[in-house]
């Protein structure tokens, strides 16, 4: 009995952590669409640079949480930045789940990322 209460708390978490991270992505994106190209091009930079840092550093969602909350935020270099770490910490946090629901969040994220270099031409001129 005990068991099958603890996979359905777990269960509830991992669908609660699904929800805010997808409605988080979604803002994200309407953000990231909002930005100039050269703004972009600062985002998938920073991203670039981050994705480097965090392959030694364990993400969570409290990192997730603060860099939407930077953002969000109303000063633009920060906004950038934050964005960035958002990306990364989400894509690192979903990257090895066994949840199917983080699963698809993680493809998503990935298909945003993509998107984003082809925009800006990153890849091309980053290779």
């Amino acid at each position: 009995m005990n068991d099958i209460v603890q996979r359905t708390l777990l269960k509830m978490r991992v669908l609660g952590r699904y929800l805010v991270l997808r409605r988080q992505l979604a803002e994200m994106r309407r953000q990231l669409d909002a930005l100039s190209s050269a703004d972009q091009r600062a985002v998938i930079a920073h991203v670039t640079r981050e994705m480097q840092i965090s392959q030694r550093q364990a993400r969570d969602a409290a990192s997730t949480n603060v860099a939407f909350a930077r953002a969000r935020t109303g000063n633009p270099r920060v906004r950038v930045i934050g964005m960035a770490q958002w990306l990364t910490s989400a894509f690192r946090e979903t990257e090895q789940s066994p949840h199917g629901e983080l699963q698809d969040l993680h493809r998503q994220l990935m298909r945003t990322l993509r998107m984003l270099r082809e925009n800006t031409g990153y890849a091309t001129s980053a290779a």
